[in-house]
């Protein structure tokens, strides 16, 4: 073979071996590509969970000062028969504990 010809071979193995190289730098890159993409793409799933659930937290009906005094109103009611039951309790000579019993069905 010719000088020529061989100093032409050793080019294009040079060439391959430089091409082969930088397709395996462009595989790694790639792959580091689709890891980060995929990381990317997990953060974004979270991010968008974290603002559906947000927003479903701010669209939650609040109690109003309205809702707040009815809620006190019937809770004195409540109270106030409590009261009541007692007194009547007392009178007939029955202990809260004789009743609970009664209610339960225990035989004490």
């Amino acid at each position: 073979m010719s000088d020529k010809i061989v100093q032409y071979k050793a080019s294009v193995e040079l060439e391959c071996a430089r091409l082969a190289d930088e397709v395996e730098q462009w595989k790694m890159a790639s792959q580091e590509t689709a890891r980060r993409l995929a990381e990317a793409n997990a953060r974004m799933e979270e991010l968008h969970l974290e603002r559906d659930l947000a927003i479903a937290h701010d669209r939650q009906p609040y109690p109003t000062a309205d809702a707040y005094e009815k809620t006190c109103a019937a809770l004195h009611k409540a109270q106030a028969e409590n009261a009541k039951l007692r007194e009547a309790l007392e009178d007939l000579g029955l202990s809260r504990k004789q009743v609970l019993a009664a209610l339960r069905g225990d035989n004490e």
